[in-house]
């Protein structure tokens, strides 16, 4: 199946019925670099970047407001 190019996760939209809060820090970790990730009203979409150590996996951090 391989590794998406944008991770999209619905729950963290700013009106899933989660509720989640605006997200003020994202981080995958086990990854040091930066991590591009619009959040707007349907979804959080993350930019996977192609060198994370997984081709299987990867765990989000998410700080929320």
């Amino acid at each position: 199946m391989g590794k998406p190019e944008i991770a999209v996760v619905n729950a963290l939209g700013l009106w899933s019925p989660q509720n989640p809060g605006r997200i003020q820090r994202l981080q995958i970790l086990g990854y040091d670099g930066e991590v591009q990730w619009p959040q707007d009203n349907a979804s959080l979409s993350v930019k996977v970047p192609a060198n994370i150590l997984s081709n299987v996996d990867f765990t989000l951090k998410v700080d929320l407001a």
